[in-house]
């Protein structure tokens, strides 16, 4: 490993520093916001810190993450609910800037950050606090993580990036499917038993302490199949076809996993692009998914699509911004349809990036 000189470090030690400033301004802020307007926004951040306050873990007051991801998030719970909340904004906001890819042409870069953080569902995310950020930064951070291991590294990455991931099951349980069978099906049995191991180690002693409060609260979701539910089981069946939600399930889940074996000879295999589309697909087809997850297919999948292919994924881009139109109170019912055609779209385009990506390196193969 290449040794830093004394001037890459204090460059670094000023980022760290300028770094620190800044959520110290945007803590001070927050701390000075009237308890009234918190009133009226915050709405996931109150419920979500009532599950974290005074550093204790609690579900039964909305919080629905798994205990393991749950710590990350903890230490929100020894600040006041306003500091919690800014420091909960500016990490996010951290999150989205790095996990855009970079790429040469750097206007292009900078125009998909500020797509990203000026993005509809960013914004609503940011007002409604809630805890995408870790979805986003665990996948970012496996795939480091799964292409640093090609050389012997990325472990911790890894064992960090997969416990992040898993904060929201429902938005990567396909994520992790794909993830978890093409490990064990490329890598030998000491690596993944030492990756199964570092996972044990805070998944096991977590699910004793808080895991049958953790499933209790996942088996009790009232929000199942109202208006808050995007899957595309809720949907169709709110529009009185049940059948047809049967059917589109079962073809919604062969499409995508017959794209991931059709790319199971490339490397990479898991591509943003994929990655995107098995999130998009996890949150169509889970029992329960929320729209401020849609915050994850952009960043995750549609903001890489735009670097790559900035026609189609500016497009998408702007229909996902188009939700900002049915925001109202009134266009609830409709919103909520709305939501599950976005994130239909989102699959559809990701699957055919995908396509073409795992087509192109076949091509090249042959």
């Amino acid at each position: 490993m290449r040794r830093l000189s004394w001037v890459e470090i204090a460059g670094y030690a000023l980022l760290v520093l300028a770094v620190l400033g800044v959520l110290l301004l945007v803590i001070g802020f927050f701390e000075s916001i009237p308890p009234a307007l918190i009133g009226t926004l915050a709405i996931d951040w109150r419920a979500l810190y009532a599950g974290l306050a005074g550093g204790q873990l609690r579900y039964g007051t909305g919080l629905l993450n798994p205990p393991w991801a749950a710590l990350f998030v903890l230490p929100l719970g020894w600040l006041s609910l306003p500091a919690g909340w800014g420091v909960l904004v500016f990490v996010t906001l951290l999150v989205e800037i790095v996990s855009v890819p970079r790429v040469p042409q750097r206007w292009r870069y900078y125009v998909a950050i500020l797509l990203l953080v000026t993005s509809f569902h960013s914004l609503r995310h940011l007002a409604d606090g809630n805890f995408e950020a870790l979805t986003i930064a665990g996948v970012c951070l496996t795939l480091w993580g799964l292409k640093r291991a090609q050389t012997g590294g990325g472990l911790v990455a890894l064992v960090i990036g997969l416990l992040l991931t898993s904060a929201k099951p429902q938005s990567v349980f396909l994520f992790l499917l794909v993830l978890g069978v093409y490990i064990l099906w490329q890598w030998p049995p000491r690596d993944w038993l030492r990756l199964a191991g570092g996972l044990a180690l805070v998944i096991v002693p977590t699910l004793l302490w808080k895991g049958s409060e953790w499933l209790n609260t996942m088996f009790a979701i009232r929000e199942r199949g109202s208006l808050m539910d995007i899957n595309i089981t809720a949907a169709l069946t709110r529009l009185e076809q049940p059948l047809l939600a049967a059917v589109c399930w079962l073809l919604l889940a062969a499409v995508t996993l017959w794209l991931v074996w059709r790319a199971r000879q490339n490397a990479p295999l898991l591509t943003r692009e994929m990655a995107g589309m098995l999130v998009a697909a996890s949150l169509l087809l889970a029992p329960y998914s929320a729209g401020n997850s849609l915050l994850s297919v952009l960043a995750i999948g549609v903001i890489p699509l735009f670097l790559r292919r900035w026609l189609p994924g500016l497009a998408l881009i702007l229909l996902l911004n188009s939700a900002a139109f049915f925001n109202r109170p009134q266009d609830v019912t409709f919103s909520a349809t709305y939501t599950t055609l976005l994130l239909l779209t989102c699959w559809g385009v990701l699957a055919w990036q995908t396509w073409q990506t795992h087509a192109a390196a076949n091509k090249s193969g042959a």
